[in-house]
C-alpha cells in the first residue's frame, strides 16, 4: 500500500513538471493505460495521485502541512 505521503510527494513532482493541466491529463493517460491492462491496483494507485494533484491544485494542504 502506497502511503498519503507518497501520493502528495507524487501529486506535486507531477505539478513541478507538468504544469496544472499537464499533470492531471498525466494521470488520467496512465489510469486509461492501467485500466487497458487490467492493473486494478495500479489505476488506483493513479487515481489517488489524481485526486491529490487536484487537491493540491485548488490550494489543500497536504499531508505534512499543519493546519490551524
Amino acid at each position: 500500500m502506497t502511503s498519503n505521503r507518497e501520493i502528495y510527494q507524487s501529486a506535486k513532482v507531477l505539478i513541478d513538471n507538468y504544469g496544472d493541466d499537464g499533470a492531471i491529463d498525466h494521470c488520467d493517460s496512465r489510469i486509461i493505460r492501467l485500466i487497458d491492462e487490467d492493473d486494478t491496483d495500479g489505476a488506483v494507485i493513479w487515481k489517488g495521485i489524481r485526486i491529490a494533484v487536484k487537491h493540491l491544485l485548488d490550494g489543500a494542504p497536504g499531508p505534512d502541512q499543519i493546519v490551524h
